[in-house]
Order: structure tokens, then C-alpha cells, then sequence
């Protein structure tokens, strides 16, 4: 009875002027008046007016219960009832009122809503009072108090469904808003969950109704209008749409309105619902970019594997060439820049195809110093044309790590990007780049000469979302598969920090304000079994044996004919797949190497049925694709596989490869 109770307090006035109003006109000389239950402690309000009492005559009235007696019948009963001293009682009623010395007793019940009812009752000592007239007049001032109790609720519940509109409001953080776009523009219903989207305050938006339009990006005012030119036509009802809009502090964001047009008899109004889904759009943004980029990586796949067979012949004949004594100089530095533009078209190929199709966590040993190499090659020309010098200090030997090749390679351009932006307004624009072994770790190093980090902004480095730059787009945007390489959005560190931790490295970073930075990433050195990988082909103890190249080149098989044969080993080609098995059947070899994409039967089919030949008859099973983690490690172990071989190899890692393999057996 709370609810009741309280809307009474702000009618209490009203009743008790009507009850010495009934009073008068009665008669009587006490009339109340009661709302609440049946039971006798149930009020909510229980007034009365007294007339010509004694204070003890008082005091016995306000000891009555409209509970019980025959003000709790007619409760009960929710039927009017006037009875005499005279007059038959209803059965098993108690006359408290009587006994009180009062002669006459009339009440009439009433009902506000399905939860509350009410009386207004009236007692007297004179036997002569007309009951007859006396009980219309009790019904006419029940039903006045029964409106007035079922207005004032009705004011409460409206109170209480606002207060509970408001919370949820500011509870779901969306803008809720009733707009008016005819006879004019006017805003009748905002929450204050506009000013989280917008930055400006819901009575700014009511004084100014047309900064709605105005908040919206200049691009897409059009579709807006469109929109709001079909509603006016009556052409839809339905509201639904998704555009830009600019914030009070300038951050543009996404904003999606759903809502319904309705036409009253003030105008054309707008409801709507009005989210905030920047968030959303920049995921979508993600997947669609993550399907593009399958789509051009699959295209990728293909190109790569068509590129690296003619890479592969290209550079084993040259190879091959460079391996005669008996060269002019001249004609030795003529191969040698050919050599080295087929090489560097193979690492064009590797990294479009690394950075088109991501990471899928496999890895394999990586020379540190040819990866960040190649990929200070893919953004070089942006160095040069925006005036900046690279230095470069390679490490003179070997710098072994086991890694996933395009997920290093987006640690390192992820660093490049960073020491690019560093140097865009510097005075000084330099970077230098040095790779080497310290102890047990090789090391890439990347220090600019831009204006430094902050003390403050050093610890929060690292941190997701964390950027010191704009949100405008980036010089390397069409360049890279992930919003991590973008400035202003506070991922590319996070996630190079996270992929050198699952290397089982670290990055250090050492900056001042004005003293440029210097990030340092650090790996475990890899170090083979048997020591260090052999890097002259002709002085490697090799072991002698008949070697099976399966192919669908001629042109690579001719080369890896040609590097085995002068490595002492007998070979022979097979075109295809089936060829090949036809072949083992016949004849017992050493080693086979495999292409994975032949047309008549795949590399690993090939491999299985090998896997079904007499182990004494079964050879060692090299791999040679042209695509990178074309196999999973664990499908290398599983089908019996020695190692891969990337195309195009050099002669120094066939050699290493065949050996291992060799070793291993079948």
C-alpha cells in the first residue's frame, strides 16, 4: 500500500475538506473515510470529522476498525449498506458502532484500480435519521474520492514509468529521441545519452534541433535527406538507417537510428533509437578485409608456386654457371646482378604471399637478417621519396631463428611503420637498421632520429589502444593485411609485443624526448642438431645415392638434376606423380623429392603410397614446393617427411636438405 500511501499525501487536503462537507449534508455527527485492504490494520488513510462529540465521544470514534463490524462486511462485499438500531444485521456481525451508543450507520464502498479498495462511512446518534437519503448521498462522495485517489495514481504510475524510462536510458547508453520534421523542425524527447555519442548536451540539441542534421559527416547528408523526404512523402514509416557523424571534439563516428514515423495532431514526428556502432562497423571492416585478403591470398598461392618454379630454374642455372672456373670476371659480375634480381624477384613473391595470407603459426628456421632485409625492401621506395636515409648493418654470419615468417615479418614493418611516422616532421631523418648475435640471442635493431617518447608515455607502450598519433589513415593503408599496421588505432606494438612473446623473445625500447628511440627485438638463436648448417656445398660429406626428383617443371627438374649430379648423386626425373610410382616399383632409391602440385597425382598422395612400399624399399621423402607452409609440421611427421624445401633454394640449403635426409632415411 506504499504507492497508495504516498499518493494520498498529495490528496490528504482535498479528502479532508469533502469529509465536513458530507458531514453537513448528512447530518451525521462523524463521517470517514478509508482506503486500504479488508483487514483491520490494512489503511492507508483513515480521516474522519466529528460533530458535537465529547473528547471521550471522540475518542471512541477513532477506536472504530473499518475492518470489522458492519464497515468490514461492507468491505467484504463491496456493496452500499445504511442500517437502524430498527433493522435486521447481517448474521454473525459484530455492532461495534452500537455499542458505542450510535443508532445509525451507513457506508458506501468503492474501487480504485484491482488493488485498492476503499469507504466513506457515517455514523449518528439520532434514531430519525432517513437511511434512504442518506446513502446516495455517502455513494455520491465515494465515487468524488474515488476519482480523485484513481487521478493521483494515475499521476504517480506516470511518475514512477518516467523515472524508470530515465534509468533505463542512461542504463543502455543509446540516445533516445522524439523528433518533430513537420509543421517544423523540433525536438520533443531526448535522452541524455546523446551527449555520450555526440559530445553535446541534450538541451543544446533541443535549443538547436537542426544540429542533428548538422553533426552528420558532409558524405553522407545526402542519405539523410533521402531518408526524411520518403518519410514526409509518406513513401515508409519505417526509419532505419546507418551513417557518420562528427563529435563536438571532432572524432568521427558511426551512429545507427532505428525508429518509426507518426503522423499526430502536431505534425509528423520521428521515435527512434540511435546506437553508437563504431565499434561494430570496425570489425565488419576487419572481415571484410580478412575475406579479401583469403581470397588474394589463395591467388597468391597459386602465382607464387607458377613464380618460384621459374625462380628456381633461374637461379640453379646461375647457380650452376658461377660454379665454373673457368669465367671471365666481367661475365661472373654480369651473372652475379642477375642473380641478385632473381633473387630479389623470388623475395617479392615470398613477402606479397606472406603478408596477403597471414600467419598460420607454422615455422621454420629464418635467416633474421634476409627477413628484415626483405622487408626493408617492400617499403624502401617510400624511404627514399619521403627523404628519409636508411643505414643498414647486417650481421656476418648466419642468424638462425624458428619462426613463423609472416608473423616476424609484421612485428618488423609494424616497427619500420613506427620509426616512419617518428621521422615525418624530424629534422634529422634517419634509420638505422642492425641485425646480430649476443650471447645465446640474435637481435634486430631499428633506431630513428625522431623526436623521442615521453617518460610518461614509455610505460603504456605496449599497452592495446594505446597512440600518441591521429586517427587519420596511413601511407602504408593499401599496403598491409591488418588494422595493426595503422596509425592511431594503438594495436601495432601490442601485437608486435604478443607475437615476439610466442617466440619466446622480448622487445626492449629505449627513447628521450629529442634523442629519437630504438626498439630491439631479441630471439633465441637457432642451433641445429649437428651443429652448424654447412654453407659450402662441395666440401659437405655427403653420402652417396640414387635420388628420385618428381616434378611436373622440366625446368626444375633439369636444375636439380644438374646441382645432384655434380654433388656425386645419380639421378632421375620423373614428370608426374604416377611416373614416379611406376618408377619405385622398378628400381630402389636413397631419396625422392616430391613438388606438392603435380596435375596427375599431388605430392602427398604420392608420399602415402611410398608410406605402403616395404620399409626396405622405402626411400627418404623430401619436400619441394614453391608455397610457404603449403604442409604442417604435424603432417610432416605424420606422413614420414624429412624436411621442405622452399623454391627457389640455393645450392648451400638443397645440399643441407639432402643430407639431413639422406641421414635420416626412410
Amino acid at each position: 500500500m506504499s504507492s497508495v500511501r504516498s499518493c494520498f499525501v498529495e490528496t490528504e487536503d482535498a479528502v479532508q475538506t469533502l469529509v465536513p462537507g458530507v458531514v453537513e449534508a448528512t447530518g451525521c455527527e462523524v463521517v470517514g473515510v478509508h482506503l486500504g485492504d479488508v483487514s483491520r490494520h490494512g489503511a492507508a488513510l483513515q480521516l474522519a470529522a466529528h460533530t458535537g462529540l465529547s473528547p471521550q465521544e471522540c475518542e471512541a470514534c477513532a477506536l472504530l476498525q473499518p475492518g470489522e463490524g458492519l464497515a468490514g462486511y461492507a468491505l467484504s462485499t463491496m456493496r452500499p449498506l445504511a442500517l437502524g438500531e430498527g433493522d435486521r444485521v447481517p448474521r454473525g456481525v459484530r455492532l461495534a458502532a452500537w455499542e458505542r451508543g450510535f443508532a445509525t450507520f451507513a457506508c458506501a464502498p468503492f474501487q480504485v484500480g484491482a488493488d485498492h479498495p476503499g469507504l466513506i462511512w457515517a455514523l449518528s446518534r439520532s434514531r430519525a435519521l432517513d437511511t434512504e437519503r442518506l446513502l446516495p448521498t455517502l455513494q455520491l462522495a465515494a465515487e468524488a474520492v474515488r476519482q480523485s485517489v484513481a487521478s493521483q495514481l494515475a499521476v504517480e504510475s506516470f511518475a514512477l514509468e518516467r523515472d524508470r524510462y530515465q534509468q533505463l536510458a542512461a542504463n543502455v547508453g543509446d540516445c533516445f529521441w522524439t523528433m518533430y520534421i513537420e509543421p517544423q523542425l523540433r525536438i520533443a524527447l531526448m535522452s541524455d545519452g546523446v551527449q555520450e555519442l555526440t559530445g553535446y548536451s541534450r538541451d543544446r540539441f533541443i535549443a538547436e534541433p537542426s544540429l542533428w542534421h548538422e553533426i552528420v559527416h558532409a558524405d553522407d547528408r545526402w542519405a539523410l535527406s533521402r531518408m526524411l523526404a520518403r518519410v514526409r512523402e509518406g513513401a515508409t514509416k519505417d526509419v532505419h538507417y546507418r551513417l557518420r557523424i562528427v563529435r563536438q571534439d571532432g572524432e568521427l563516428r558511426w551512429a545507427h537510428t532505428r525508429g518509426r514515423a507518426v503522423r499526430d495532431e502536431m505534425g509528423l514526428r520521428i521515435d527512434a533509437i540511435t546506437s553508437d556502432v563504431t565499434a561494430h562497423v570496425r570489425l565488419e571492416e576487419k572481415v571484410r578485409r580478412a575475406d579479401r585478403l583469403s581470397a588474394v591470398g589463395m591467388l597468391a598461392g597459386g602465382i607464387a608456386h607458377e613464380y618460384n618454379n621459374l625462380h628456381f630454374a633461374i637461379l640453379g642455372t646461375l647457380d650452376l654457371l658461377l660454379m665454373r672456373d673457368d669465367l671471365d670476371d666481367a661475365i661472373r659480375q654480369h651473372i652475379n646482378r642477375v642473380r641478385d634480381a632473381a633473387q630479389r624477384a623470388s623475395e617479392i613473391t615470398n613477402n606479397l604471399v606472406a603478408f596477403a595470407r597471414g600467419g598460420s603459426g607454422i615455422r621454420s628456421v629464418l635467416d633474421l637478417s634476409e627477413l628484415v632485409e626483405s622487408t626493408l625492401n617492400v617499403v624502401r621506395k617510400e624511404f627514399t621519396t619521403s627523404g628519409i636515409e636508411v643505414e643498414t648493418e647486417f650481421a656476418d654470419r648466419p642468424t638462425p631463428v624458428m619462426a613463423n615468417r609472416a608473423e616476424l615479418g609484421q612485428v618488423f614493418i609494424n616497427l619500420i611503420v613506427n620509426s616512419r611516422q617518428a621521422l615525418d616532421d624530424a629534422p634529422e631523418k634517419r634509420l638505422e637498421v642492425t641485425t646480430g648475435i649476443a650471447d645465446d640471442r640474435v637481435f634486430a635493431r631499428f633506431a630513428d632520429t625522431g623526436h623521442g617518447i615521453s617518460p610518461e608515455n614509455l610505460p603504456r607502450l605496449f599497452d592495446p589502444f594505446f597512440t600518441t598519433k591521429g586517427a587519420a589513415g596511413s601511407w602504408l593503408e593499401d599496403r598491409t593485411q591488418s588494422d595493426a599496421y595503422l596509425p592511431g588505432r594503438g594495436l601495432g606494438l601490442s601485437v608486435a609485443q604478443t607475437i615476439v612473446s610466442e617466440h619466446g623473445g622480448e622487445i626492449e625500447v629505449e627513447s628521450a624526448p629529442g634523442e629519437g628511440a630504438v626498439f630491439t627485438v631479441y630471439l633465441p638463436l637457432y642451433e641445429p642438431e649437428g651443429g652448424v648448417i654447412a654453407t659450402d656445398p662441395m666440401a659437405a660429406n655427403l653420402r652417396k645415392g640414387r635420388i628420385l626428383v618428381a616434378d611436373d617443371e622440366p625446368s626444375v627438374r633439369a636444375v636439380c638434376r644438374e646441382l645432384l649430379n655434380r654433388m656425386s648423386y645419380d639421378v632421375t626425373e620423373a614428370s608426374g606423380g604416377q611416373e614416379a610410382v611406376e618408377l619405385l616399383t622398378r628400381e630402389r632409391y636413397a631419396l625422392v623429392l616430391v613438388d606438392l602440385q603435380m596435375p596427375d597425382m599431388d605430392g602427398l598422395e604420392l608420399i602415402r603410397r611410398i608410406n605402403e612400399m616395404p620399409q626396405r624399399r622405402r626411400p627418404a621423402k623430401l619436400v619441394i614446393t614453391g608455397v610457404a607452409d603449403e604442409v604442417a609440421p604435424e603432417v610432416c611427421e605424420e606422413l614420414g617427411i624429412a624436411s621442405t624445401v622452399m623454391k627457389p633454394a640455393s645450392l648451400a640449403e638443397l645440399t643441407e636438405k639432402v643430407r639431413l635426409a639422406l641421414s635420416r632415411g626412410g
